[in-house]
């Protein structure tokens, strides 16, 4: 028979091997008073369920779907305002979407310049770029979301970086989170993603005690600063009071299994909304507010009150000279002060043009006379590399008018200097110059309606309002023969 003493050994190993579950201090139920409402969602075009909603800068966007998937509304709200306005589908020009299934979850971002709102679709993630002057939705990209080897419908996605070549996403499926990335110039493809970290809901505080989140509803998703808000909704304790709850976990750790942050569990009972309070999913306004959407006695946005994320570490950091040059072009740009390693996006270009757009800027580095180069093989190898090294698979990088710079130079006082690399604008047989050739192949394209990508209908889209029709042959056609001095869309 085994001794006490071996017993009581055995017993210390199998505690020290038991994961480690931090202590925490149990959050409160918070009422109706702890949110206030930014915005209401009026049901429109057949839809009525509220679904995902994204945060940008300015406004913030949700969806409505029918009650088969088959449709769905996305509404803008203005988030200083509260004003609401239906966004249109640049496509048909209807004010609803057929290719957006449940839209689980959404995000929005800004690539290169311009607003991406992007929805995860069921097993899809669908870019739209924001056309905020027009109030359009433009469709951009499809990419299908893949997980050991079967299709993946995400119920919480988040953008969780970004940089010129990349966006790095995060997943929410059941319990567990994952991570998947997609080239920023992609219009098509799969997205293969693997888990990052499992989140225990089983065990959540709450009061003088824990919570089962395991038979709530499991909804969308927010992300900000390393922690993950997972959405929870659709329980009652009582028949007249619903509840829902965002939970914040911190998946910077490198655990297989997170446990709940006890300063970030958000416990909210509804009385005023006694039928229905169903929490879809959160996101963080930029001055740090957190955000969320309800599908209920009222469909509409709301802000927690007395919560703002940490700000961001304001120290002064040493900077560099970010120079443009017009490469022949009539203009001058001011110079950039970027504070070394930190992203920030490029100035967008001013410079005096009647007939091409940017293409991008190719970046050179004073302090050792090297270029930014990517491997025309891998895109995910991009590096500086001497004007004598650049050769075989690796030619120079362009970034994107006001895409994003990131990391390019620890010297303090370095410079680097953005030479812009112009392409013309109508140049539709890609010879590098504008003809009566072009008007040509440009008709005919209009006439047999060849499949162009998205990044090539903007560049013949010479009147500049997002169609690809008639108008654009002519006004090509009466600037080449000197009817107007340039292309309205450099106007």
């Amino acid at each position: 028979m085994m001794n006490m003493k071996k017993v009581l050994a055995l017993l210390l190993c199998a505690v020290l091997l038991l994961p480690l579950v931090p202590a925490v201090r149990a959050a409160e139920i918070m009422g109706d008073e702890s949110y206030e409402r930014v915005a209401g969602i009026a049901a429109s075009n057949g839809c009525g369920a509220m679904q995902g909603m994204a945060v940008g800068r300015k406004y913030a966007y949700t969806a409505l779907s029918n009650s088969n998937d088959t449709r769905a509304v996305i509404t803008q709200v203005n988030l200083e305002t509260g004003k609401t306005r239906v966004m249109t589908n640049g496509k048909d020009g209807k004010k609803y979407f057929t290719n957006l299934s449940h839209a689980n979850d959404m995000d929005v971002v800004e690539v290169n310049g311009e607003e991406w709102l992007i929805v995860a679709a069921s097993s899809k993630l669908q870019v739209f770029v924001v056309d905020d002057e027009n109030g359009k939705l433009h469709h951009r990209a499809e990419f299908n979301v893949w997980h050991a080897g079967q299709a993946f419908a995400p119920v919480g996605m988040a953008v969780r970086e970004i940089n010129e070549r990349e966006i790095t996403f995060l997943f929410k499926g059941g319990y567990a989170i994952s991570t998947g990335t997609v080239a920023t110039d992609a219009e098509e493809g799969d997205i293969h993603v693997s888990i990052v970290c499992l989140i225990d809901v089983k065990k959540v505080p709450l009061g003088d005690g824990y919570e089962d989140l395991s038979h709530y509803l499991n909804q969308g998703m927010g992300y900000r600063d390393g922690v993950v808000y997972a959405v929870f909704s659709g329980c009652s304790r009582t028949e007249t009071i619903h509840h829902s709850m965002i939970v914040g976990f911190d998946i910077t750790q490198g655990n297989r299994t997170m446990y709940p942050l006890p300063d970030k569990v958000f416990y909210i009972a509804s009385k005023r909304f006694r039928t229905l309070f169903e929490m879809e999913t959160c996101g963080f306004t930029p001055d740090g507010r957190l955000l969320f959407n309800t599908n209920g006695s009222i469909d509409g946005v709301f802000a927690l009150k007395d919560f703002v994320c940490s700000p961001e570490d304001t120290a002064e950091k040493p900077t560099y000279t970010v120079r443009f040059d017009g490469n022949g072009v009539a203009g001058d740009m001011a110079e950039q002060s970027v504070a070394c390693g930190d992203i920030a996006a490029l100035t967008r270009q001013s410079y005096k043009i009647t007939d091409r757009r940017l293409e991008g800027w190719m970046a050179s580095r004073a302090s050792d006379n090297a270029v930014y180069c990517v491997n025309k093989r891998d895109a995910s190898d991009a590096k500086w590399l001497p004007r004598e090294e650049i050769q075989g698979n690796y030619k120079p990088y362009l970034f994107a008018d006001g895409g994003y710079i990131m990391n390019d130079s620890t010297l303090a006082g370095d410079t680097i200097t953005m030479t812009a690399q112009w392409k013309q604008y109508g140049d539709v047989n890609g010879d590098g110059k504008l003809d009566l050739a072009d008007v040509v192949a440009l008709r005919m394209y209009l006439k047999n309606g060849y499949p162009l990508s998205f990044s090539l209908r903007k560049q013949l889209d010479v009147t500049g309002d997002w169609e690809l029709d008639e108008s654009d042959l002519w006004t090509l056609f009466a600037y080449l023969g000197g009817a107007i001095e340039k292309l309205p869309l450099c106007e």
